[in-house]
């Protein structure tokens, strides 16, 4: 049954978290022994949580439109060629190179190998590169880290590989989809391979940058020197070559530390499914946090109605202990299962910062309506 009082007692609630939380955030951002508390807080993301969920509690699904070859072991660039060469002739759908190949090294035939492996391949193939030198006031960037083979002037198919990390280096849950670099706009390794697979070519039109889905999918994974006994997982599939166990290339993600090449195949399949995470906009976010915070408070109701019919347990509630309890099963089983199954569904997200915040602060919301209302209550008598 709807109460003005539960209503109120709601947007109160919600009020007092906002301030709070504005608040908290002004008073740690301004003292420095505090910030890596901010920092923490600013890092944590209720999608990470799903992420574990999904991938501790689901059977994972094998991808079949990607697979990465392991290439940690290999440095020779002959031998490299060799091994792109191989893939080309089990006719993959796209190859893509996660390996930058800076300056030319002293072994002059490795070079040419692999240049001869540039111009020859048959397969279409996209080149990593690197951007660097980032402006702020020009808000892009200023420079472009080619292989050898590019700067010698040879025309190639390149996306950068930047990878991008959350506030002062944190957890990886986004890709970049494009950037500008001197005026000119540039795209991303996911993105080439995504539309080279889809031939959808609105993926470049949607953002900058594209949420990770870091679904229970298994991306299989071809050893360098195991090439021809899985040609099955090479013909007409995306691969991607890259170091799985290269500790500088490694990552923290919401799956924990996460290679570079395996967060490439993560953002090459969320964009190809088109099912990146998206957060609500403030405006739903608002309206589903009213939403949830007044159901905590109607549902707190009832929850005292129904323990002051048992005897032993109105004793307990008497005490104080059962309203922690009920705020508690609540934050568990009502707020974060409802954002999980939300997310589960649609794909959308929401922050739950001010919702948390406001179902503890119920209590003390209460009490100020009360006191609001007797203060009015009052001058009324006062007045008659």
């Amino acid at each position: 049954m709807f109460r003005k009082r539960h209503l109120i007692v709601s947007l109160i609630a919600a009020s007092l978290s906002v301030v709070l939380l504005l608040g908290a955030r002004g008073f740690l951002s301004m003292i420095s022994l505090l910030n890596p508390v901010e920092r923490a807080l600013a890092n944590f993301h209720m999608t990470d949580l799903f992420c574990e969920t999904e991938n501790g509690n689901s059977p994972q699904d094998t991808s079949s439109v990607i697979t990465i070859v392991d290439m940690s072991e290999v440095f020779n660039r002959a031998e490299l060629a060799t091994i792109i060469e191989h893939i080309d002739n089990l006719q993959p759908a796209i190859i893509g190179v996660d390996i930058r190949f800076d300056g030319e090294r002293d072994d002059h035939i490795g070079n040419e190998r692999l240049i001869e492996t540039v111009l020859n391949t048959n397969s279409p193939v996209v080149w990593a590169n690197e951007l660097s030198d980032w402006s702020d006031e020009g808000k892009q960037f200023t420079k472009v880290l080619h292989s050898f083979f590019v700067d010698r002037g040879i025309q190639v198919e390149e996306g950068f590989t930047n990878v991008q990390h959350d506030i002062n280096g944190g957890t990886v849950r986004s890709y970049g989809i494009m950037r500008q670099v001197n005026g000119f706009t540039t795209y991303s390794l996911p993105a080439k391979l995504a539309i080279a697979m889809t031939g959808d070519s609105t993926i470049l039109k949607k953002s900058d940058d594209c949420n990770i889905r870091y679904s229970s999918t298994h991306f299989p994974t071809v050893p360098f020197d195991k090439i021809t006994e899985n040609a099955d997982l090479i013909r007409n599939h995306i691969v991607i070559l890259g170091a799985l166990h290269d500790k500088r290339d490694m990552h923290y993600s919401p799956m924990g530390p996460t290679s570079g090449v395996s967060i490439i195949a993560f953002a090459t399949n969320t964009l190809i499914n088109n099912n990146a995470p998206r957060e609500l906009s403030f405006g739903w976010t608002i309206v589903l946090s009213l939403l949830l915070i007044w159901l905590a408070e109607v549902m707190h109701k009832a929850f005292i109605w129904v323990t002051s019919q048992i005897t032993w347990l109105k004793r307990i509630a008497e005490r104080g202990i059962l309203d922690g309890i009920y705020t508690l099963s609540y934050l568990v089983f009502v707020l974060v299962l409802i954002d999980y199954f939300v997310f589960k569904i649609t794909g959308f997200y929401y922050d739950t910062a001010i919702i948390i915040m406001s179902i503890l602060l119920l209590d003390t919301s209460r009490q100020i309506y009360d006191l609001i209302k007797e203060t009015i209550s009052g001058r009324n008598n006062f007045i008659n």
